[in-house]
């Protein structure tokens, strides 16, 4: 398989120039194209004449993300986009402005092994990991679409970050890289269901993000009904590669939560997780749960989850309540894939399942 262009570093992609006998500054100017201008197609690359433009086609490629879906907010304030890959695959991001900047959630794999029975983008299973060049392809296919600049970045799309995560730390470092988009570490956040070894990995990557941990559960049993990656790492284990990341780096866990009426909101699911928390650099981002037809519950009212949160805090939890971004229809993470998967079986015969 030909190299895949825009998922090397730039100091790999210098190389690789080297390695079809050009120069390596071609290499930099070929990062450039990719990154700080957001570009995945070589005919529009400045400086290079017909004939370098082909011999880099010829023992290259570049994987680009297309848009095929935009469904917008009604409120203005996001857009969740249905992007496919070059094998035909699709995957979601979703385009979040406010005031003061612009947030994009990508994909990390195409569909997820973890089964986590609330989550709409686990149901197939996973199909394969996306590489490099396809997550920072999202970034820029979207700041085209949307006219905008993506100031912050958020890995909570469809995938497990941590189990793709030599291509998900490469895309990182990618995005980070002053000669391309230059975005800043703090800017950058990620989720995890709680690979706990990978987890321990990123912490050693002089690499500070902010990490997101998936907890939505105080006790094990609870967590293991909701969340199978619960058989492999105890919460203790998870807390504990948690407070391992935050002294190697500084940066505050925040713990996702999802709140679901008759599953994990009751008095005692409230003082486990008071009881856990307490005293550690934390912070709860309580989320409403968002039905979806595999695993039906109910959504929680407003009043539910502000009293919830309330609690926490008064218990010492720092809490905020995650505002909706306006998406009601397919505005669970994976179901905007789904929905055009069916469309495709219909339509071609074909779908991620069986392609």
């Amino acid at each position: 398989m030909q190299t895949e262009l825009n998922g090397l570093q730039q100091s790999d992609l210098r190389e690789w120039m080297q390695t079809i006998n050009e120069p390596a500054f071609r290499g930099s100017q070929l990062f450039t194209h990719f990154h700080k201008h957001g570009q995945t197609d070589l005919s529009y690359i400045t400086g290079f004449g017909e004939a370098l433009r082909k011999k880099v086609a010829a023992n290259g490629r570049v994987d680009g993300a297309e848009i095929i879906r935009t469904l917008p907010a009604k409120n203005g304030r996001s857009i969740k986009y249905g992007l496919r890959l070059s094998d035909d695959r699709i995957v979601e991001a979703v385009f979040m402005r406010y005031p003061t900047h612009n947030t994009l959630c990508i994909s990390t794999q195409v569909g997820c092994a973890m089964g986590c029975a609330f989550c709409a983008s686990t149901k197939d299973g996973l199909i394969r990991n996306l590489r490099t060049g396809e997550m920072t392809a999202q970034v820029y296919a979207t700041e085209r679409a949307s006219g905008e600049t993506i100031q912050n970045l958020v890995l909570m799309g469809i995938g497990e970050p941590l189990q793709n995560y030599t291509n998900t730390v490469a895309a990182l470092r990618i995005l980070h890289d002053p000669d391309g988009k230059g975005m800043s570490y703090r800017n950058i956040s990620l989720s995890t269901c709680g690979i706990v070894p990978n987890m321990r990995r990123l912490a050693e990557e002089d690499m500070p993000i902010n990490l997101v941990i998936s907890l939505h559960a105080a006790n094990d049993r609870k967590r293991r009904e909701i969340m199978p990656i619960a058989e492999h790492y105890t919460i203790q284990e998870v807390i504990a590669a948690a407070d391992d990341y935050f002294e190697k780096t500084g940066r505050r866990i925040s713990y996702e939560y999802t709140l679901i009426p008759g599953v994990n909101d009751t008095e005692n699911d409230l003082k486990e997780l008071i009881q856990l928390l307490k005293g550690r650099q934390a912070h709860v981002n309580l989320i409403a749960y968002h039905p979806i037809k595999e695993y039906q519950k109910t959504r929680p009212d407003a009043t539910a989850l502000q009293r919830f949160s309330a609690r926490l805090n008064a218990g010492g939890i720092r809490t905020t309540v995650r505002k909706s971004i306006g998406l009601e229809e397919q505005g669970a993470c994976g179901q905007l894939r789904a929905q055009e998967n069916r469309r495709q079986e219909v339509q071609y015969g074909n779908s991620d399942k069986n392609r």
